[in-house]
C-alpha cells in the first residue's frame, strides 16, 4: 500500500522516535492520509471499539515506516 519511498524517515503520526530525544529530530508523518485511513477503516470494521492509540501501535509496528532498513 505504501511504497518504500513513502515510508522512509517517517512514523504514523509524526513526531516519534528514539532521535526525537537524542537529536531533537522529529519525523514526519505519512503524507498520504488517505491510505492511511483505509488501514483504520479496515481495522476498525474488523475490530470495533479500538482506540485510535491502539490503532496507531498495531500500524507502526506492520508497516515499520522509521524501520533502519528504510533509510
Amino acid at each position: 500500500m505504501f511504497t518504500v519511498d513513502e515510508l522512509r524517515g517517517r512514523s504514523i503520526t509524526g513526531g516519534h522516535g528514539k532521535n526525537k530525544k537524542k537529536t531533537g529530530h522529529i519525523r514526519p508523518p505519512l503524507e498520504d492520509q488517505a491510505k492511511l485511513r483505509v488501514l483504520y477503516d479496515i481495522i476498525v470494521e474488523k475490530y470495533p471499539g479500538r482506540m485510535p492509540t491502539d490503532i496507531n501501535l498495531v500500524l507502526s509496528d506492520v508497516v515499520k515506516p522509521s524501520a533502519s532498513g528504510m533509510m
